[in-house]
């Protein structure tokens, strides 16, 4: 499973590798080297609160690299000074997949592209999706910060999500912990059809029943292979199909992305 701490210390060792390898600098009759180039990662990988006012404060959520930094006589290798300087910050990874730079969260997908798993970005348009990446018919999972209502994309069609998870068996208080009261009440009075819609947009045809549709999206979803590995990074825990849970838990991670405010969160993101 995905490591984030893991992750970041191979980072942390490659950078101060590069960093290093920039010594000795020579001119104006003086050397200086390092004794030590590290990485001072001095933030705990959990802190959601600080990596949530960096987002909103437009800030990098990172950490120092430093270096202690002799200076010597050219000719005579005598020392001038010794001084511990800040050379650089380097952003420090999330636990999803990401590192936040002037406020923005960018997520490394593209490292697992292949592997088919549930993906949460916020694009350059402000928009913020979890796509879904499967084999068969891809879907992405959307987020309207302005009204607070998650929506779906499958082939052209965007069916609400909330009746979509009422038809599948979520309940509002399993909801109502993930997105609070504020974003459940938002999401209520859906179009009631959507899980027909959605129905339609996997197979062409209008179902003949909404019953229909339930069973046959139940069994779909519960068909579609995803990596646990790569939702195991991505989402709270790792998932090896498409469960009404792991789309309940991919609006939980579009909520990390986003600025909405949500009370009680019970989970990383």
């Amino acid at each position: 499973m995905y490591d984030p701490d893991q992750t970041f210390a191979d980072v942390k060792a490659k950078v101060a590798d590069s960093m290093s390898a920039v010594f000795p600098i020579v001119g104006g009759g003086r050397i200086i080297t390092a004794d030590k180039v590290w990485v001072e990662d001095n933030k705990n990988t959990y802190d959601l609160s600080s990596q949530k006012t960096a987002r909103l404060k437009g800030r990098s959520w990172s950490v120092p690299i430093k270096a202690s930094l002799v200076m010597r006589d050219e000719k005579t290798n005598r020392v001038i000074d010794k001084k511990t300087v800040h050379l650089a910050d380097l952003p420090k990874v999330t636990p999803r997949l990401g590192m936040i730079y002037d406020g923005n969260e960018y997520q490394a997908t593209s490292l697992l592209l292949l592997r088919p798993g549930v993906y949460t970005r916020k694009r350059a348009d402000g928009s913020l999706v979890s796509e879904f990446h499967t084999k068969g018919k891809p879907f992405k999972l959307r987020l309207d910060p302005t009204s607070k209502k998650f929506s779906l994309d499958i082939g052209g069609a965007s069916p609400d999500l909330y009746p979509i998870l009422s038809a599948l068996g979520i309940e509002d208080r399993v909801l109502e912990k993930t997105w609070g009261k504020e974003i459940l009440e938002a999401n209520k009075g859906g179009d009631p059809k959507s899980i027909n819609r959605m129905y339609r947009a996997f197979t062409g045809k209008n179902p003949d029943s909404q019953a229909e549709a339930t069973d046959y999206i139940l069994t779909r979803l519960k068909n579609t292979v995803l990596d646990p590995e790569v939702t195991g990074a991505t989402l709270s825990k790792g998932y090896d199909a498409i469960t009404p849970g792991a789309l309940a838990d991919a609006t939980g991670a579009l909520l990390g992305l986003s600025l909405i405010h949500i009370s009680e969160p019970t989970r990383p993101y």
